[in-house]
């Protein structure tokens, strides 16, 4: 199955967990999870997923309240909070 076909078939959330090697996606929010989890981010393309996707990641990851941004955006506040995270360790 090739990647493509894998991030059709599983949500952002889904595909970040499953790069983390996370067995849950509250995993997702661990920061001994920090750096693999800006790894996964920084190897998804944004044009891979739509906004809507990004955007409840940002808040499910991030605690953001929901904002409605692009997916360029969502993206890079995303990037910023785990950036944070991974430092903080």
């Amino acid at each position: 199955m090739s990647s493509d076909d894998m991030q059709k078939q599983f949500d952002l959330l889904d595909t970040l967990a499953q790069k983390c090697d996370c067995a849950y996606l509250s995993n997702l929010h661990q920061r001994a999870c920090a750096s693999k989890l800006l790894q996964a981010l920084l190897d998804i393309e944004v044009d891979q997923f739509p906004a809507s996707e990004w955007n409840k990641a940002l808040v499910y990851i991030a605690g953001d309240q929901p904002a409605n941004v692009s997916a360029e955006a969502a993206r890079e506040l995303l990037l910023e909070s785990v950036r944070k995270s991974a430092a903080s360790k």
